[in-house]
C-alpha cells in the first residue's frame, strides 16, 4: 500500500510533547484505493499511542456519505483524530446530510474536522477518471494498458456515467508544448477537434502526456460549499495544485483572500476573526504546530496585514493567477516578503520559508 504525504497540510502530532506521526491517505488514487477499511484500521492503530491523526482524501467514488462513514470507522476502530480533506457535496440535499451525520454521528464518535477551499468546482488529474483496474500493476503498467480496447470501451462507459459531461471539465495544465494550445478548452471541446471517439482521444492524451493531465471539473455554484465553510468544524485548505502559464483552479490564488474578504463582507458566513482563526491558529492547533498560528511573543512571525474593507481574490478559471488585492505586507519568519502590496524576489538561499521537523520536543 502507498500512502500520499500531502505538502500543504502537515501530517503532525495533535499533543505536542508526543512523536511526530500522522496518515495521510488518497483512496481515489492509485495504490492506495487497493486499501481495504481493515489495512487502514490496522495501520492508524500503530500511531494511536503517540497522539497520531488520520488525514483522508475519502473514497467519494463510493458516494460521499459512505466514503465519510468509512473515514470515521477507521478514527474510531484505532482510536485516533479524523481529518477529512477537502470535504464537499453535489447537491444541497447531500449537503444536508452530511452536515447532519457529522452533527449528529460523526463528532461524537471520533475527534473530528475537516477542511474545505471556498470554491465549489474542484481540481484533479486526468488519470482519476480511469477504471482502478488500470492501476492494479501501477502506474508504469498502466501506460501500456491505455492502448487496450478493451479497458478503453470500460473508460468510456465510466465517462459516460461520471456525474459530469465533458464539457464541464478543462484542461488546466500539462507539460507537453505540442499540447499547450488546448489549455482552457473542455475535454469535450478537445474530443472534437480530435475527430476521434472520446475514449480514443482522451487515452491517446494521457500516453502523450504521460498520464500528466491536470483538469479542472465544473461542479456546481459556489453556495453548496458555503453551509461547509460555516460549520464550527472547518479549516481552510486551499488544496492548490500550481503551475505557470496555466489554467489551474483559481483556488490557488484565491482562497486566502475569497475567505477574509467575500465570506466574511458580501456572504456574511461569519465575522473577519472567526475567518482568520480557521486559517491559522485552528489548523495550528489541530496539526500540534507549535509557536505559529498566532501573534503572540516568542512565536514564528508569519503575518498577513491587509485592509478589511478591500482584501479580495481576483482569480477567476479565465485568469486564474491574478494575485489577490487588500494584501499589503506578508512576512514568513519575520522576513519580508510582500511590502505595499508587491512580492520581493529573493534568491539563492535566503528564502525565508521552511519546512517543518519534529525533533528534541519541538518543531524546527
Amino acid at each position: 500500500m502507498i500512502f500520499k504525504c500531502v505538502a500543504f497540510k502537515p501530517i503532525l502530532p495533535v499533543e505536542w510533547n508526543k512523536a511526530a506521526v500522522g496518515l495521510s491517505t488518497g483512496l481515489d488514487y492509485i495504490g492506495q484505493c487497493f486499501a481495504t477499511t481493515d489495512e487502514l484500521a490496522t495501520v492508524c492503530e500503530a500511531m494511536q499511542p503517540y497522539g497520531g491523526i488520520y488525514v483522508t482524501h475519502v473514497r467519494y467514488k463510493s458516494g460521499l456519505m459512505k466514503a465519510v462513514r468509512e473515514a470515521v470507522e477507521i478514527g474510531r476502530r484505532a482510536g485516533v483524530p479524523v481529518h477529512i480533506s477537502h470535504l464537499k457535496a453535489a447537491t444541497s440535499e447531500a449537503v444536508d446530510e452530511m452536515l447532519e451525520y457529522i452533527d449528529k454521528s460523526a463528532r461524537h464518535e471520533v475527534d473530528f474536522s475537516f477542511d474545505v477551499y471556498p470554491y465549489q468546482p474542484g481540481s484533479t488529474m486526468l488519470s482519476y477518471l480511469l477504471p482502478y483496474d488500470f492501476w492494479v500493476d501501477g502506474p508504469l503498467a498502466a501506460m501500456g494498458k491505455l492502448a487496450d480496447p478493451k479497458l478503453r470501451r470500460r473508460f468510456r462507459d465510466g465517462l459516460r456515467a461520471y456525474r459530469l459531461h465533458l464539457d464541464r471539465i478543462t484542461i488546466a495544465w500539462l507539460p507537453g508544448e505540442e499540447n499547450r494550445r488546448h489549455l482552457g478548452s473542455t475535454l469535450a471541446d478537445y474530443v472534437a477537434q480530435s475527430g476521434q471517439h472520446e475514449e480514443d482521444a482522451l487515452c491517446n492524451l494521457l500516453i502523450e502526456e504521460r498520464l500528466a493531465v491536470l483538469c479542472v471539473m465544473n461542479e456546481g455554484d459556489d453556495e453548496l460549499v458555503r453551509p461547509f465553510l460555516q460549520h464550527d468544524l472547518f479549516m481552510m485548505g486551499s488544496d492548490g495544485i500550481y503551475h505557470p502559464e496555466s489554467k489551474v483552479h483559481p483556488r490557488v490564488c484565491g482562497s486566502a483572500p475569497r475567505l477574509l474578504g467575500p465570506c466574511v463582507r458580501d456572504w456574511r458566513l461569519f465575522s473577519l476573526e472567526e475567518a482568520v482563526a480557521k486559517m491559522t491558529s485552528k489548523p495550528a492547533r489541530r496539526f500540534g504546530i507549535r509557536e505559529r498560528g498566532e501573534l503572540k511573543e516568542g512565536y514564528f512571525a508569519d503575518l498577513a496585514i491587509f485592509d478589511p474593507h478591500t482584501v479580495a481574490d481576483q482569480a477567476t478559471y479565465e485568469s486564474p493567477l491574478l494575485p489577490p488585492v487588500g494584501i499589503h505586507h506578508v512576512f514568513v519568519n519575520g522576513q519580508p516578503i510582500v511590502e505595499a502590496g508587491e512580492p520581493i524576489h529573493t534568491s539563492g538561499s535566503h528564502h525565508p520559508g521552511r519546512y517543518l521537523r519534529f525533533q528534541d520536543g519541538k518543531f524546527s
